[in-house]
């Protein structure tokens, strides 16, 4: 791109350091070619900056849409309209990695401890569903058939409570709730979907070395 921008420039600076000083309302703009993006480093720093803001920082963007993610000229990403922010405390940071660890794991127990660790309450404490609940909002196993069994995610949600309806919903996670869902849209949207339990795995063991506490 540089070798072809100087190309074009060559002629142009030429002109406009002749005709151009003498006639300057024909001076000519130069080319600037603007380099390929790289969707997936651009993917992973957004997901990585908002693995930092709720493990370590513990407050968020709830709402990482691309309309809020500026490529700056620089290179640099410009993150803006803070207008939805959750905040998770040290305890729930806590509950979170050990949701995180569960996941990553693959053990039904270790999950459903953790979402019972995390405040969900089900009516029936059906392992089973509360295992699929679980991955499928904090993995964000949406295209997984072992998870969905194939229904796309409405149905799913509503296959899920019809089996084991939730009575109690920490307020606390609904805001990252959101904030992943739009996370892994934009993902599958260019064909990258992530595991989150995977991606935020070393967040996690951070939190709990942090606070001294085993996985």
């Amino acid at each position: 791109l540089a070798v072809r921008d100087a190309a074009v420039n060559t002629p142009r600076l030429a002109f406009n350091w002749t005709i151009g000083l003498v006639l300057p309302s024909w001076q000519v703009s130069y080319a600037r070619s603007c380099p390929p993006l790289n969707l997936r480093g651009i993917l992973d720093l957004i997901r990585d900056v908002h693995s930092y803001q709720i493990f370590v920082a513990g407050f968020f963007n709830g709402d990482p849409h691309p309309g809020n993610v500026m490529l700056l000229e620089d290179g640099k990403l410009g993150l803006v309209d803070m207008g939805q922010v959750g905040r998770l405390d040290r305890k729930d940071q806590v509950a979170l990695s050990r949701m995180t660890l569960a996941l990553y794991s693959g053990e039904r127990k270790r999950i459903v401890d953790a979402l019972g660790g995390m405040g969900f309450v089900f009516r029936y404490g059906k392992e089973d569903i509360m295992e699929r609940y679980a991955r499928f909002h904090f993995a964000k196993e949406w295209t997984n058939v072992e998870v969905t069994d194939g229904r796309d995610p409405i149905t799913f949600m509503d296959w899920l409570n019809a089996k084991d309806p939730l009575t109690k919903f920490p307020d606390q996670w609904a805001t990252l709730m959101k904030m992943m869902i739009v996370l892994q849209g934009a993902h599958l949207a260019f064909g990258m979907p992530i595991s989150f339990a995977q991606e935020w795995l070393p967040a996690a063991q951070g939190v709990l070395a942090r606070e001294g506490l085993s996985g």
